[in-house]
């Protein structure tokens, strides 16, 4: 039996650095015909026990059919396609029954498959079109993938993708109180979709990361503005009309269609990971626990290997951005490890080895979403993206007056008040994240430098706040300032609670704010600090909420840039730069 199971949940990094690692694939255990089996069977066509399933081919028949034409040969039962009953990733069938035969003779719940419509739309974003086809009566959709010649097929229930939109998105449902908008990526024989926005319960996400309500209220007003496909009736005439000289699959140059077949053939190569989520139904709580332990591991690795790959393929300003996008969710990840342990009376790594096996897997299913990002970053796919607008301040408008000073370490002790804080510190290079951090104020700027202690001669200035009414920017705005003035001057700054990210004024919103370049630590780290009952200490706990803007990073080699104010009573009581959640 085949079963994937992918729950979309949360990772951390400090879980993956202690625990071992061990590749491994799935078994098959003989109730499907695997891929490889199928590749097999078409190179072995002289074995009299293949005949009933495909006609030895002649030389005409192995000439590679572009993508247009291997479509309709297959809808018009001239070919025959490699096809998954499945719904996935979130099935709760057991088995998954693969075929390699006409789409009129495959089975649909023990009966030929009714075909009202199909639709030619782009769901992958590599610009090469897919054909969906309809099945009647609300049961679902097929998803036509081709691929080197040959059409592959995936059957999806209709609360997977209800609502088919021009972009390829589309709109899920797992129950009345969740529901995403997403795109499908194809891997080997396998789809799995990744969400733009989510909402569960009162939480809502994008890409696996936390957003406020409004900008998920704003996905979906793009959402339901995007037009809906056109579904064409599932005819001769209709097939030979949208498939035959159809532009959106002879426009493509073949140097686009180099990179469209490398960054394939790399989600491809990922198909063991997906084998490895397999056949859970039948094992024992120790197996289970083993290989989604030896599935998170190998997620994690592939991660590795592909935030070095980008390194390479990036240019220097795209991996730095790239670099801050995963500084943010390896923090994020990190703090929801915690959450996620003290929800669940989680106390050890070594409890986590014995009885959380589901806890790996849905680490694995992030850790897995997060290479999907990366290899578009890699392969210049923003396909996935979303932008929601804000305020967007020129370099002219933030200079400061009087300028602020960036002082060495060293120099900064002498000069200030310091306090130190032993607790949590960002992911630096190789570096672990514990270390302390020092709060050091001079002349209206506190500057906040931290010290690994892996690295104890090293001392990095990691961000500064202004929170002093002497400083001045440009564009008016300064410490003591009160929102009301704020809004007036700028009414599409956004306004965001610390605690959910929620956006309660009508502004623009953006993506969240990332404080892990601001002091924060666990309770039990640090005896010289008052946590005031809390289980940690978080810079923003001096804070009710900020407002945010973008700014225009100028210089093409700039890290991206956004500009906080942070509010105490409606009054800006600092002001800070940070970097975003870039992308």
């Amino acid at each position: 039996m085949k079963k994937i199971l992918l729950a979309g949940a949360v990772l951390t990094l400090s879980l993956l650095s202690a625990c071992g690692s061990q590749a491994g694939t799935g078994e098959d255990n003989g109730n499907t015909s695997s891929f490889n089996e199928y590749e097999s069977m078409k190179s072995t066509e002289n074995e009299s026990e293949q005949a009933d399933i495909i006609e030895p081919a002649s030389e005409q028949e192995e000439v590679i059919l572009p993508a247009e034409e291997a479509f309709r040969a297959v809808l018009l039962n001239e070919k025959p396609l490699f096809y998954v009953e499945n719904d996935v990733p979130y099935s709760d069938r057991e088995i998954i029954y693969e075929y390699y035969d006409y789409l009129d003779e495959i089975p649909f719940n023990d009966m030929p498959m009714v075909i009202p419509h199909f639709a030619i739309v782009d769901m992958d974003g590599d610009t090469v079109p897919e054909v969906v086809l309809e099945l009647d009566n609300y049961m679902g959709f097929v998803l036509l993938r081709y691929k080197d010649g040959e059409v592959y097929g995936n059957e999806v229930g209709y609360r997977f993708m209800s609502e088919l939109k021009v972009d390829g998105s589309a709109m899920g449902f797992d129950s009345a109180f969740e529901s995403s908008i997403g795109k499908v990526f194809f891997i080997g024989n396998t789809i799995l979709s990744c969400d733009i926005g989510a909402v569960s319960y009162d939480s809502y996400y994008s890409n696996n990361m936390p957003i406020d309500e409004k900008t998920w209220e704003k996905l979906q007003t793009a959402f339901e503005e995007t037009p809906s496909v056109e579904w064409h009736e599932f005819s001769e005439e209709a097939i030979e009309e949208w498939l035959v000289d159809n532009p959106a699959f002879t426009d493509l140059s073949e140097e686009s269609m180099a990179v469209i077949e490398e960054r394939q053939n790399y989600l491809d190569s990922l198909s063991y990971l997906i084998e490895l989520t397999y056949d859970n139904t039948v094992k024992s709580p120790e197996q289970y626990n083993m290989d989604a332990r030896n599935y998170y591991h190998s997620c994690y690795e592939e991660l590795n290997r592909l935030y070095q790959l980008c390194e390479v393929k990036l240019s220097d300003k795209e991996f730095l951005e790239v670099a801050a996008e995963q500084q943010f969710w390896e923090e994020h990840l990190y703090w929801s490890l915690w959450d996620d342990m003290n929800d669940t009376y989680y106390n050890s790594i070594e409890q986590i080895e014995e009885q959380a096996g589901s806890l790996y897997y849905r680490y694995g299913d992030m850790v897995l979403r997060r290479i999907f990002r990366l290899i578009n970053l890699c392969y210049g796919n923003h396909f996935y993206d979303i932008t929601v607008p804000a305020h967007c301040f020129e370099q002219e408008e933030i200079s400061v007056v009087p300028e602020v000073q960036k002082y060495p370490f060293k120099d900064a002790v002498q000069m200030g008040e310091v306090q130190e804080l032993d607790g949590v510190l960002p992911y630096y290079g190789d570096y672990r994240n514990a270390g302390t951090w020092y709060i050091v104020k001079i002349d209206g700027v506190e500057y906040y430098y931290i010290r690994y202690d892996l690295r104890p001669e090293e001392y990095i200035l990691m961000s500064w706040a202004i929170v002093d009414a002497s400083y001045e920017f440009a564009g008016g705005l300064k410490v003591g300032m009160k929102e009301e003035e704020i809004l007036a001057q700028y009414p599409d700054m956004a306004v965001i609670e610390f605690e959910d990210d929620y956006i309660y004024d009508e502004t623009a919103a953006v993506m969240g704010w990332n404080g892990y370049a601001y002091p924060h630590s666990y309770a039990g780290n640090d005896s010289d600090w008052d946590y005031g009952g809390k289980n940690y200490y978080v810079w923003t706990d001096r804070f009710d909420y900020m407002i945010v803007a973008d700014i225009d990073p100028g210089d093409t080699q700039a890290l991206h840039q956004h500009l906080g104010l942070l509010m105490k009573d409606h009054t800006v009581a600092a002001i800070t730069f940070y970097y975003p959640v870039v992308g």
